[in-house]
């Protein structure tokens, strides 16, 4: 059986909540390591690159990202040897239910959406 649908959006788009959330889906959004984290309750603010400092390092939990317009919401992250950032993503999933590996995913939805595409532009499927 299916899981519940995930979002991912490109980096820099605000998802639409209430429509997510309203089919059963789950923002899984892609971050930089340019900000701030808290991680659980605690009061102090640490960059967000501290959660996974070096190739092989994965980290999950729940936090408040964007000290300017806080969100609490669920890190993961996850650094690869062959990728020369870490993978951050926020979601709203509990830390023992998101996968990072599951942004992965997405070369494999963007290369199948270009195939469609072109079969239906080469066979005139659309009008």
């Amino acid at each position: 059986m299916w899981g519940p649908s995930h979002v991912r959006c490109a980096g820099g788009l605000i998802w639409p909540e209430s429509l997510i959330k309203a089919n059963g889906w789950h923002p899984f959004l892609r971050i930089n390591a340019h900000g701030l984290v808290r991680v659980g309750d605690h009061a102090a603010w640490t960059p967000l690159a501290d959660q996974v400092p070096r190739p092989g390092d994965a980290w999950a939990g729940a936090v408040t990202c964007f000290k300017g317009t806080p969100l609490r919401c669920t890190l993961v992250g996850m650094w690869s040897a062959e990728h020369a950032d870490p993978w951050l993503i926020v979601t709203d999933l509990p830390p023992d239910q998101a996968e990072v590996a599951w942004y992965g995913m997405r070369t494999w939805i963007n290369t199948l959406a270009k195939i469609v595409a072109r079969q239906i532009t080469t066979f005139g499927l659309m009008n």
